[in-house]
């Protein structure tokens, strides 16, 4: 199946020219959350996608990946597609939207650059009310810059957001950096996590990501560090820095470690929270002798008077 493209040529030497090049410009285009933009050679992409009928195409880390070459990648915008030889830059302006399989971005503008072959994408952005998109996950900003050579894909703006299908967000003042490699992906500045019952603020928070037992990348582990509060129902505490394993839902809290749960007050220098029961122990740094001991105050039970408020003695 050849991918349908939509832009104001008038000679069909030229369009067929300009399809061949634009197709392989966008067949590398951004994948995030562990990101692979691969350069793609665009003939064998090609037959791939006639020889194939099924493939796989966000299973890279992060939930974003835009490197599946068994299914055809779609081009299209309301004001053309321009591809400038000398410049080795392509173009689309007006509501761009590039698509491969469940996975999309789109943006007021997609810019592609390449140095030598014009089948290997060494850089690609998008501009304006940039969104992109796959089965699992949604991101937004207002600017998106990929490097193929670090696997990296930075998005930033005003309103940096990521949002799962399970309704967990995350929210930057920043950026949101997703790396192919390490299948990470990094929220920089009053980083906002929104997990249901568990909330995380934090100056910078990295989400790692391996495979489940379908093969598919999904994150398994939260590391913040630098101011770092965490909410449940039950209590709040502050660190320094936390690392929190989705899969056993217990955190790891080190540094000027506070615990505040009902009335009762908990410091120290370490701390484990499993924030599925609610049980939280302290650890003492014997590195620090006395001063690295652990402490608890215990507060006063409330009260209940006759109207049923709640009221301190």
């Amino acid at each position: 199946m050849t991918p349908r493209f939509d832009f104001p040529f008038a000679q069909a030497s030229r369009r067929r020219a300009y399809r061949h090049h634009v197709i392989a410009a966008c067949a590398v285009a951004l994948g995030i959350g562990g990101l692979a933009l691969a350069p793609a050679d665009f003939a064998a992409a090609q037959e791939t996608t006639n020889s194939a009928t099924t493939g796989s195409s966000d299973a890279g880390g992060g939930g974003f990946d835009f490197n599946s070459s068994s299914k055809p990648i779609e081009i299209t915008a309301d004001n053309g597609i321009e591809w400038d030889k000398n410049q080795k830059a392509y173009t689309a302006r007006g509501n761009a939207l590039a698509v491969q399989g469940d996975q999309s971005i789109a943006g007021a503008v997609l810019n592609a650059y390449y140095s030598v072959d014009s089948n290997k994408i060494d850089r690609m952005t998008a501009e304006g009310n940039v969104v992109i998109k796959n089965s699992t996950q949604t991101a937004y900003g207002d600017h998106a810059d990929y490097d193929a050579q670090k696997k990296l894909l930075v998005l930033t703006g005003k309103n940096l957001k990521s949002v799962t299908d399970k309704g967990d967000t995350v929210t930057a003042r920043d950026s949101m950096e997703y790396w192919k490699d390490r299948d990470a992906v990094i929220a920089k500045g009053a980083v906002f996590i929104d997990r249901g019952d568990t909330k995380i603020h934090s100056d910078t928070a990295t989400g790692y990501f391996h495979p489940d037992d379908t093969g598919k990348k999904v994150m398994y582990q939260i590391e913040a560090v630098g101011h770092v509060r965490t909410d449940t129902s039950k209590q709040t505490a502050w660190a320094d820095k936390m690392v929190y394993n989705l899969d056993t839902k217990v955190a790891v809290l080190t540094g000027h470690v506070r615990i505040n749960q009902d009335n009762n007050v908990f410091t120290g220098d370490k701390a484990e929270i499993n924030t599925q029961t609610n049980i939280s122990r302290l650890v003492a740094d014997k590195s620090k002798g006395s001063s690295g001991r652990v402490k608890t105050v215990i507060g006063p039970k409330n009260k209940t008077d006759s109207n049923g408020s709640t009221t301190q003695p």
